[in-house]
């Protein structure tokens, strides 16, 4: 047997295509007696990009509250605010890591409070603790306030 033969194609044309393509339209009327074409097709379509849109919006709705509620909650971040206070006064990790051993010396509950008031420094230096680190406590004072002198 011949390729053309097995595919169908003779020399009389392209019965075996004929045959396929009238077995399409047999099928093509199918569910016509199930679904009758009174405009439903138009809803069908209009329902769609209704429910499309819907589904958009509230994503778009959701993504946005999401992102209001992380940035509010960076807002009163303690942990952020001690990040960005060491990069402005460009600390390095040994003087961040220094001053969390004052504040947890000084039991404060938050190393915040060694940027505001100088005290907690002075006292680290005068602490037994410390005697070590003198000359890195009184870096990190100058550089947190600028001045050597104990006000």
């Amino acid at each position: 047997m011949t390729p053309s033969e097995m595919s169908g194609i003779g020399s009389s044309g392209l019965p075996m295509l004929e045959c396929l393509l009238a077995d399409i339209t047999v099928f093509e009327h199918l569910g016509s007696r199930i679904r009758p074409d009174d405009g439903t097709r138009a809803s069908q379509g209009l329902v769609t990009v209704l429910a499309v849109a819907t589904v958009v919006i509230v994503a778009l709705w959701l993504l946005s509250r999401f992102t209001r509620l992380r940035e509010n909650r960076h807002k009163h971040s303690p942990k952020l605010l001690l990040k960005e206070l060491t990069r402005a006064h460009r600390l390095s990790g040994r003087s961040i890591r220094l001053m969390k051993q004052v504040a947890a010396d000084a039991k404060l509950e938050n190393p915040l409070r060694l940027f505001v008031d100088p005290k907690w420094l002075e006292a680290a230096q005068t602490s037994d603790r410390f005697r070590s680190r003198q000359q890195e406590l009184a870096s990190l004072r100058v550089k947190l306030f600028g001045s050597k002198e104990k006000k």
